[in-house]
């Protein structure tokens, strides 16, 4: 599973290609881009 951007919840700006020191926040959404039951074991 790759992150391919990052959108912050307050700020609403995109943040594409994060690298690996970015630090998700708790309501920041996420595009992602892999196999779907890959992208399901990380919902969990």
């Amino acid at each position: 599973v790759q992150v391919i951007a990052s959108k912050g919840a307050k700020s609403g700006e995109f943040e594409f290609a994060p690298g690996g020191g970015y630090r998700i926040k708790e309501n920041d959404l996420l595009v992602v881009l892999g196999k779907e039951e890959d992208i399901e074991k990380i919902r969990e």
